[in-house]
């Protein structure tokens, strides 16, 4: 190998050397940052959750409580729980359940339908390109996780929780992607009632 040879397989090593460090670098600098968010949350400690928003939980019971006992549920209590929202006088119901195919029974897809149809303030999430109730009502409801595997930062226009907010507003709402979630505190924060009740 010559003297030319050798430094350029030296001058390709050594850009390979720096290219790798600067990585490792960025990705330290990247999980310090989410560490500091993190603590700054924690040293802030629990807020008050808003009086407004009810979370309507799939928890343990739900499920215990459908016919076999095994998800999914009917989608006919899917429409019993949408009407009894409605009714409720919910100001925004922001349904974070995808109904991307036709269900097993066509009846409990009627009564689905039928509920669907007569709640103008439905949001329905998606997390792909197809719906098969009202794909107008439907928004992204994908969520991008950092690095670590949670999810702190807003999506984009077009997602769902954005659609939930402009429903409940009556406008658009418009806020730069990326913006820090303001959690009130961990799980369990903000008010739940049990799918089962509805």
């Amino acid at each position: 190998m010559n003297r030319r040879s050798w430094l350029g397989t030296a001058l390709v090593a050594l850009l390979a050397v720096v290219a790798g460090v600067l990585v490792l670098a960025t990705d330290a600098l990247h999980s310090t940052e989410l560490r500091t968010v993190d603590a700054r949350f924690s040293v802030r400690g629990p807020q008050a959750p808003p009086k407004d928003v009810i979370v309507v939980g799939l928890d343990k019971r739900t499920i215990e409580a459908g016919e076999d006992g095994k998800y999914p549920i009917d989608r006919a209590r899917h429409a019993a729980v949408i009407d009894a929202l409605k009714h409720a006088g919910a100001k925004v119901i922001a349904y974070d359940i995808e109904f991307s195919t036709p269900g097993p029974d066509k009846k409990s897809d009627a009564a689905l339908a039928k509920s669907i149809a007569s709640t103008p303030n439905l949001v329905l999430a998606t997390t792909g390109p197809t719906l098969y109730f009202s794909p107008e009502k439907a928004a992204n409801g994908n969520l991008k996780a950092d690095s670590d595997g949670r999810v702190r930062q807003m999506p984009g226009a077009g997602s769902f929780s954005l659609a939930a907010a402009d429903e409940y507003l009556g406008h658009p709402v418009r806020g730069p992607s990326g913006a820090l979630i303001d959690f009130p505190g961990g799980s369990g924060s903000v008010r739940q009632i049990s799918f089962a009740d509805g």
